[in-house]
């Protein structure tokens, strides 16, 4: 959630993405919710080189079988984060959601009202 481009994995197969109406590119389809399935690889093409090479992956059955499978056997193979994780707050601090007290600033103006 910290950063404009690495927020979402993208799967960049062609047959995978024909199947599901590009939908693959999944951080342009976040980005861009309104655009048509089928500008999906051009504005994909346009900030590739923005999103961690790790987000881009060929195939979804691919990822499943190399995270899944083998990262059972080899941490090398497993999901890593790509970041700041989202509880972690922009200045690295951080904070348990149990723990984290919200100041009336974070509420908005409208704290206190019914």
């Amino acid at each position: 959630p910290w950063s404009k481009h690495n927020h979402s994995r993208n799967f960049v197969g062609r047959l995978g993405n024909f199947l599901v109406f590009n939908n693959g590119f999944h951080t342009v389809h976040h980005e861009n919710a309104g655009a048509h399935w089928s500008e999906l690889p051009l504005l994909h093409q346009k900030i590739a080189h923005k999103i961690h090479p790790e987000l881009n992956q060929q195939s979804i059955f691919g990822f499943c079988f190399k995270a899944y499978l083998f990262g059972i056997f080899n941490n090398r193979f497993r999901t890593q984060q790509i970041g700041r994780a989202p509880y972690e707050s922009p200045t690295g601090e951080t904070q348990s959601l149990a723990t984290a007290e919200v100041s009336a600033e974070d509420l908005g103006a409208n704290v206190g009202m019914v």
